[in-house]
């Protein structure tokens, strides 16, 4: 609906265990770590609890990606309802089929197929998510698969994936033998402010999208109702991104973050409220204030200061001023042209103390080329070197003191007198 409106490749906020949208947060690259860790030493039984939404499921997801090339899934993503059902369903997967009736003959139909699989060097892991579904005889069930092992070795591991009230159930006494075999016990905690802000920031990033489509206050107050829950952080950004597009906006803002949460049920503080009515009333023009008949207003409002510069321009022509000096003083960099003198006084009101430079003009530019040879020139010849006399040249009459001073011209070289 909304990609092609935000050059989105991909929906960066669906509520599906996509393991590429996985965030690895500190917390979740700890609860990845202790998983892979206890499949790969083959510890028996590993508990990750975590609130409804917090992204158990995504992490069950994921951690198939990491596993050795030689382990053996058996996912139960949906909760049992019989008796032996989970005993079953493992015996299927090792392809014991039909499974036998007892109990007794099953569970050891179960253990020779892992005996195989570990002289193989494999690993058996059983994945079960929704645990705290799971009834006093499923739970009986995992208990027997956490029981079959080599002199060594575990044969199977269990990771249980639920929320806090499987770890109420395994705090009951009759859960003691089970508790006794749990290597590990997981809880993943809401993200703070830091890391939803992540959170959102990573998806829009793995869909392809930009990372400032979400204004600051759209995100603030996406924090502040999310409490951290993944779930709940995809469902408001996802519907965000619907309203911005109903409304065609380039970016979500407050009032678009505000109708998501309304949409999915959740409260808006009534101090965002406030906010949101103190920008609509700050977006909406102030009326001007009309001075009583007769009286001139002695001071310009602020707010009638463009108008104010801009109409001395209509009213003398395009020639009077260029348009240029607006430009430069609007710009961010704040730095003003020499030209924008006449506005800096428009804004002071020292119109009258506005000095016009003098224009260079093309005749002038023209007489300065024209002269400057001939200045050029002239400059030569006064400042240049004198000239030595030639043999044959005349020289001005000389005094008679001046003349036996003087020695005698040689003879001409042809001997003519």
């Amino acid at each position: 609906m909304y990609r092609n409106h935000f050059d989105l490749p991909l929906r960066p906020f669906e509520n599906t265990p996509d393991p590429a949208f996985f965030y690895s947060g500190q917390q979740h690259r700890e609860i990845i770590a202790a998983m892979i860790r206890s499949v790969v030493s083959r510890r028996s039984l590993l508990v990750v609890s975590g609130p409804i939404g917090s992204g158990k499921t995504t992490l069950g997801r994921t951690l198939t990606r990491y596993l050795p090339d030689n382990t053996s899934v058996v996912s139960v993503f949906h909760p049992l309802s019989a008796p032996g059902e989970l005993l079953n369903f493992v015996a299927h997967h090792l392809a014991i089929d039909p499974p036998p009736p007892s109990r007794l003959i099953l569970i050891e139909a179960i253990r020779r197929n892992l005996e195989d699989i570990h002289r193989q060097d494999g690993r058996l892991l059983v994945l079960i998510d929704e645990a705290q579904l799971l009834d006093d005889d499923s739970l009986e069930e995992i208990r027997l698969l956490t029981n079959l092992e080599t002199a060594k070795a575990k044969l199977a591991q269990v990771i249980l994936l639920g929320q806090p009230e499987l770890l109420d159930t395994l705090k009951r006494y009759e859960m003691s033998s089970l508790r006794q075999r749990i290597s590990s016990i997981k809880v993943i905690e809401p993200f703070d402010e830091i890391h939803t802000r992540r959170y959102i920031l990573h998806r829009l990033r793995v869909a392809g999208g930009r990372t400032d489509i979400f204004d600051a206050d759209a995100l603030n107050l996406i924090v502040e109702i999310a409490g951290g829950i993944p779930r709940t952080i995809n469902q408001l950004c996802d519907q965000a991104l619907v309203q911005a597009f109903d409304t065609k906006k380039d970016r979500v803002g407050i009032e678009e973050a505000a109708m998501a949460a309304d949409d999915a049920g959740l409260p808006v503080p009534e101090s965002w409220r406030g906010k949101m009515e103190e920008r609509d009333q700050a977006d909406e023009p102030a009326e001007e204030p009309s001075a009583p008949a007769g009286e001139s207003d002695p001071q310009t409002p602020p707010t009638r200061l463009r108008a104010e510069i801009s109409s001395p321009m209509e009213a003398q022509g395009p020639d009077s001023i260029e348009p240029e000096p607006f430009r430069d003083m609007s710009a961010s960099s704040g730095t003003v042209t020499a030209d924008a003198n006449d506005i800096l006084a428009v804004l002071t009101g020292e119109t009258d103390q506005v000095k016009k430079k003098p224009v260079l003009t093309w005749p002038l530019i023209i007489l300065l080329l024209a002269l400057f040879p001939i200045i050029l020139g002239l400059i030569f010849y006064l400042t240049g070197p004198s000239k030595p006399n030639h043999p044959y040249s005349v020289t001005p009459p000389q005094s008679s003191h001046q003349a036996e001073r003087s020695p005698a011209l040689p003879p001409p070289p042809d001997g003519r007198d």
